[in-house]
């Protein structure tokens, strides 16, 4: 997680706002272990929060790791996450 998300100011908690050392804050919203994690998502520089989905699907033979960010304002965030998330 600290790669996606950054160095961590407390453990996360489901329906408890986080904020990072880099300044990202949000609120886990719905947490299913070995499954997905949905949270709110905003760094320091944005004026709107985004919704971010992590999902892992997979079977014995391999996993795939799906993320889907919705409420972006435009394509340049679009661009900009993508890059982010990759």
């Amino acid at each position: 997680m600290e790669i996606w998300l950054g160095n961590l100011k407390s453990e996360l908690e489901l329906k408890k706002e986080f904020e990072t050392q880099n300044g990202i804050k949000g609120l886990i919203r719905v947490f299913k272990p070995n499954s997905h994690i949905r949270l709110n998502w905003k760094p320091k520089t944005w004026k709107n929060m985004s919704t971010v989905q992590i999902r892992v699907i997979g079977n014995e033979n391999k996993t795939t790791i799906a993320i889907h960010q919705e409420k972006l304002l435009n394509s340049e965030q679009r661009n900009k996450m993508k890059e982010y998330w990759t």
